[in-house]
Order: C-alpha cells, then structure tokens, then sequence
C-alpha cells in the first residue's frame, strides 16, 4: 500500500492560473466599461469603482487561498506566486476592508517555507529509501534459516522487515492535508529507534533481546550494508521530527490565513456582487 500523496493541487495548477488571470480581466473589463445610464451621476461611477475594486481584490484573496493550500502541499512555486498575491492584496485592497491581519498571517506562513519544503522533502526521501532495505533483509532470513536457525533472530529479522514497510506508510500520514498526526509522528520516530535497536543487536548481540551475534560472513555483509543504507533514513527521520515545531507554526499561520482570507471573501463577494 503507498502512502497518501497530496498531488491534486499541483496538477490543477494551470488550470487555476487561467481562472484567476480570467477573473482580473473581467474585472478591468467592468472597470473600462462605463454603467449604462441616461445621466452621468458622480456617485454611481464612485460606487462602480468601489465595486470593481472589490471584484479584483476577492480575485486576489481566491487567488491566495489556492496558493498557500499548493504551498503546503511542498510546491515551492506557490510560496513565489503567494507573495506576489501578497504585495497586489496591499496595492488593491479597498480602505473599507483591513487587509493587515490577512496579509500578516499570511506573510508569517510564508516566512516558514523552508520548514515546510523540508518536511515534504524529508518526508519523501523517507519514503523512498526505506523499503529498499526488504529485499536485503528477507535474503538474510532465508540465509539464517538455511544455515543456522535461531528463533530469536529470524523474529528479529521479520519485525526489522515489517518495519520497512511501515515507516514509510507513517511518513505518508505524517499531515494529511493540513492537518498534522501526533500518533503517526511518534510512532516514525519509534519504529526509527526500534529498527536501530534489532540491527545493531543482530550485528553485535542483545541479551536483552536475546539475540546472539551473527556469525556467518554472508549474513554480517548483509547486516552491514543494511545499517549503512539506514543510517541515512535515520538521519532523515530526527532530522524531519526536529523540524517538527517549526512546521506546527506554520500550519497555524496557514490555517488563521485561511480563516481569515474566507471571511473577507465574503465581504468582498457582497460588494462585489451588489446590484
């Protein structure tokens, strides 16, 4: 089973941009076209514009939304094209409407983004150069039942397996859209140490585990190669869970941005849409 991957954002990337490069055309399109009216009235060309002004800034708040949520899926251009957002949001924004609150949220978000492009590239690499490490393991169990059969190390050496597979279904679930599984970031990290603890006790000994050093030179090849291959993904694992209180503050940023770019998009859609 592969872990869950969060590529829907990213595929309709295009797609999005067209529908937002639309909706600011349209609204310079209103903007360019005088009201139908059999009198040149100063206040309707005022609320027009207030009008066509909150059209374009509600493009640019859906806008945002979509980039960030892209954003935090790992896609760095998102980071690139939110700031962007940002900067047209201060221009745009009518006086009626305090853009301030959204636009801070939303800044703090992305001062973050080495924490979360890391997380998502650290989470990758977890999950690629883990079960790799199967194939070597399941030759070393049939070489240890072959040859010299111990319980203890043929148990040890299935467990180490089922750990192959599972911390890379962990990492999958590490966040889930935008929310973060305490459950899943400890049990990473414990299968982690787990993994650790059975290798070095197969190589070297464990009375604890009762396990017996192995002695056969093809099966402490194998056991070497596998530590040396591990000792990668377990740098990647602390390093991913120690970036773990950085990635917290970024998605609550992410999520009070979220919150508050939906509220002014309500305003903005009742000025907007004002007959």
């Amino acid at each position: 089973m592969n872990p869950p991957t969060s590529t829907c954002h990213r595929s309709s990337q295009p797609l999005w941009n067209v529908v937002y490069l639309s909706a600011l055309l349209l609204s310079t399109t209103l903007v360019a076209t005088p009201p139908i009216s059999t009198e040149d009235k100063p206040a309707t060309r005022a609320e027009d514009t207030v009008r066509v002004t909150a059209c374009q800034t509600l493009a640019h708040v859906q806008g945002l939304r979509f980039q960030l949520r892209s954003a935090l899926d790992g896609d760095a251009s998102a980071f690139d094209a939110a700031e962007g957002i940002v900067v047209e949001l201060v221009k745009v924004t009518p006086s009626a409407i305090d853009a301030r609150p959204l636009v801070n949220r939303a800044n703090s978000f992305l001062e973050r983004r080495n924490a979360v492009l890391e997380f998502h590239r650290g989470r990758e690499r977890i999950i690629a150069n883990t079960p790799p490490l199967l194939a070597a393991l399941e030759a070393a169990t049939l070489e240890e039942l072959v040859a010299r059969p111990s319980a203890a190390r043929v148990a040890a050496l299935n467990q180490l397996a089922m750990l192959t597979q599972r911390m890379p279904r962990t990492a999958g679930t590490l966040m889930v859209i935008d929310r973060l599984d305490p459950d899943s970031w400890f049990m990473l990290g414990k299968d982690a140490k787990s993994f650790g603890t059975l290798l070095t006790g197969l190589r070297e000994g464990n009375t604890e585990l009762r396990l017996r050093p192995a002695t056969g030179k093809s099966i402490q090849t194998t056991l070497k190669t596998t530590a040396d291959s591990f000792a990668t993904t377990s740098m990647q694992v602390e390093s991913t869970l120690g970036g773990l209180r950085k990635l917290v503050e970024a998605v609550e940023h992410y999520a009070f941005t979220q919150s508050l770019a939906n509220r002014n998009s309500q305003i903005l859609s009742t000025i907007c849409f004002q007959r």
